[in-house]
């Protein structure tokens, strides 16, 4: 029977400024010395880390000072036991979260060149099939009182249908991260009800059919704003982001890092761009927070960088981003 993990908050907590539903799972990484080969084994470094999307954007967000819930689950494990006392320890508010007794918790396995590029990945997060509209129609008033909710496309389709039409229906803003070209198309028919959408370019081109390079991203991603996302931002890697509005496009190139691994960058970006919003700036001032988060990021070995801080995020941003 899943139960609310109510032990991983404290009791006197405040409402949450944003809602996040989403993944939370095991990270297992694996980072080569030398160059990869493909189809043998490669010498290099295993780490396991918390990760899942909006568990890695939540835990950003926590870590710029903003109040945020986290709806997930976890299996009855010690896998489970693990990344939700981490997650919980740096300030992301779990009391929603489900245990499940028949679940195993989620495992995402990421393999790495030796510049910290991704060259593969695989997901195992069947038990987040868990999180349906039953359990969203429960958490109501988390909703209706959040000034922003977040979703990843981990969830059920049914989940984030029933988020995007609470969205239209409440006028809280959505934010939905599509994770992955596959998991895209859980997206594609809900557009009506998305204020923020952050894909890259390849989950771009899964959204819209068109095959969008960095020269044309502007009009691929107006596609997603016609179909009723408010504003589009696509993420560019080291060359920065897009962002897309009725109104038009804004190209922001990316603060200078010394990457240790991608690994949360876009996770950082998208939670650096809500704490923006939230904080009441202008969307491109959001889009430099979000950008200054994810060079802060890619710096750190961890998915999630445990030395982020509002402080360093305003810092950075008040340097001009390299030009795109």
């Amino acid at each position: 029977m899943p139960t609310p993990c109510e032990r991983w908050g404290e009791s006197g907590m405040s409402q949450p400024e944003v809602v996040v539903v989403g993944g939370i799972n095991v990270d297992l990484k694996g980072q080569t010395s030398g160059r990869f080969e493909l189809r043998t084994s490669n010498p290099g470094t295993l780490q396991a880390t918390p990760g899942g999307v909006g568990r890695n954007i939540a835990e950003n967000l926590a870590r710029l000072d903003v109040a945020v819930t986290l709806l997930s689950a976890v299996g009855a494990d010690p896998e489970g036991e693990r990344i939700v006392r981490e997650t919980a320890a740096a300030g992301v508010d779990l009391r929603h979260l489900l245990q499940l007794e028949t679940e195993r918790t989620g495992t995402y396995i990421a393999l790495l060149d030796r510049d910290g590029e991704l060259v593969a990945a695989l997901a195992d997060m069947a038990v987040l099939d868990r999180l349906s509209v039953e359990y969203l129609q429960s958490k109501l008033a988390l909703f209706r009182a959040a000034r922003y909710i977040v979703c990843d496309a981990n969830i059920p389709e049914a989940a984030i249908a029933f988020l995007s039409a609470f969205s239209r229906m409440s006028g809280v803003p959505l934010a939905v991260e599509p994770v992955s070209v596959v998991k895209a198309q859980r997206v594609a028919a809900h557009c009506g009800g998305i204020s923020l959408l952050t894909p890259n370019l390849d989950e771009l081109a899964a959204l819209t059919g068109t095959e969008p390079e960095r020269r044309t991203v502007a009009r691929s991603a107006q596609v997603l704003v016609d179909r009723g996302v408010a504003t589009v931002i696509t993420t560019l890697g080291e060359a920065g982001l897009c962002c897309t509005t009725q109104a038009g496009s804004l190209l922001l190139g990316s603060y200078p890092a010394t990457v240790a691994e991608v690994t949360g960058a876009g996770d950082a970006l998208t939670a650096g761009v809500i704490y923006g919003l939230v904080r009441g700036m202008e969307l491109a001032e959001a889009c430099r927070r979000g950008l200054a988060a994810a060079a802060l990021t890619v710096a750190a070995p961890e998915t999630v960088n445990p030395r982020l801080s509002r402080a360093q995020v305003e810092a950075l941003a008040a340097a001009p981003p390299v030009r795109p």
